[in-house]
């Protein structure tokens, strides 16, 4: 063999053992596309899955909110109603007492001038002296005085 047959050999030698190690390093970082793909697949119903469940409850949520909020609107609505009637039932008493009040002083004012007309008003009152007659004196004098005594 020549030199330049030695050479090419040497040559063929070393180029065979980086392209084995370049080989080497492919496989090595070799994917296996097929399991990635499934996997992904997999991973992209178990999303849209997840997106439909939580559209399904965002649309339950909206329906629920909106169910209350017309219940509210209707309870809101009631109370209302019910304010005006009891306003309207506070006024329609104030009425009646401002009447009623009104019908009192009234009567009192025609009792007053009745009393003040009367016979009766004209003569002088009874004094406590003229009340009592002689003889209740007495007796309230000598029971007294026994009391007085019983304690003593």
């Amino acid at each position: 063999m020549t030199l330049v047959g030695k050479i090419f050999t040497m040559l063929i030698l070393i180029m065979s053992i980086i392209f084995m190690a370049f080989a080497m390093m492919v496989f090595a970082t070799h994917r296996n596309w097929k399991v990635t793909a499934t996997k992904l697949s997999t991973d992209l119903a178990a999303a849209n899955t997840a997106l439909k469940d939580a559209k399904e409850a965002l649309e339950r949520e909206k329906t629920d909110l909106a169910r209350e909020q017309a219940a509210r609107k209707a309870a809101l609505a009631a109370l209302q109603v019910r304010v005006s009637s009891s306003e309207q039932r506070l006024a329609a008493k104030e009425k009646e007492l401002a009447d009623l009040t009104a019908a009192h002083s009234q009567a009192t004012e025609t009792a007053k001038v009745a009393q003040d007309h009367s016979p009766r008003s004209r003569k002088k009152p009874a004094t406590s002296a003229t009340r009592f007659a002689p003889s209740d004196r007495s007796s309230t004098r000598c029971s007294s005085a026994s009391s007085i005594l019983r304690t003593s």
